[in-house]
């Protein structure tokens, strides 16, 4: 999973290193996000989206990004340059956001 900070970019590995730090180690807070953009593959985005709810101290706006218009509009895809398009598209008001199901209870 790639994460963009608009500032920088941060690699990671996989979705449970990304995961462990979103909840760990405030990185989101530490760079002073407060909306989040995310494309909607599959259910790859489910775990990410609780990990950014659960913490009643810090709300996020999470925009879950059209997969089809995501790669309708990217171009020549690779996974930063992505992640920097999402950004500049939530920023930009470029991003129409998908329908976030409610939690199951």
């Amino acid at each position: 999973m790639i994460s963009a900070v608009i500032e920088g970019m941060c690699r990671h590995g996989c979705r449970q290193e990304v995961s462990g730090r979103l909840r760990d180690d405030g990185w989101l807070k530490s760079e002073g996000c407060r909306h989040v953009v995310m494309e909607s593959p599959g259910c790859y985005w489910k775990p990410v989206l609780h990990i950014l709810e659960d913490d009643p101290e810090y709300r996020l706006a999470v925009v879950l990004a059209n997969a089809q218009q995501v790669k309708a509009v990217t171009g020549h895809k690779t996974d930063p340059h992505e992640a920097r398009w999402l950004a500049h598209g939530l920023r930009h008001g470029m991003i129409r956001p998908s329908c976030i199901p409610p939690r199951p209870t």
